[in-house]
C-alpha cells in the first residue's frame, strides 16, 4: 500500500478546518482551542516546501508545535 504524507496543499488540498473539527470531535478538545494553538509559523511553511533540509530541523519543528 502506497501513503502520500502532503502538508503543503501541492497533491493533496487539506482543509485544516476539517481536520480540526475531527481532532477536536477525537479529543474533545473545543475547536477554538485547537484553532488558537495552530498556526502556520516560519518553520512550518519552510518545512512544506522543503526548505528545511535537516532531520534536526524538522523534528524541532514539529516538537515545537506537539509542545506548545
Amino acid at each position: 500500500m502506497l501513503y502520500i504524507f502532503d502538508l503543503g496543499n501541492v497533491i493533496v488540498d487539506i482543509d485544516f478546518n476539517r481536520v480540526l473539527g475531527a481532532w477536536s470531535d477525537l479529543t474533545r478538545i473545543p475547536l477554538a482551542s485547537l484553532k488558537k494553538s495552530f498556526h502556520m509559523g516560519r518553520r512550518f511553511i519552510s518545512m512544506s516546501v522543503g526548505k528545511l533540509a535537516t532531520k534536526r530541523s524538522q523534528r524541532r519543528c514539529v516538537m515545537r508545535w506537539l509542545y506548545r
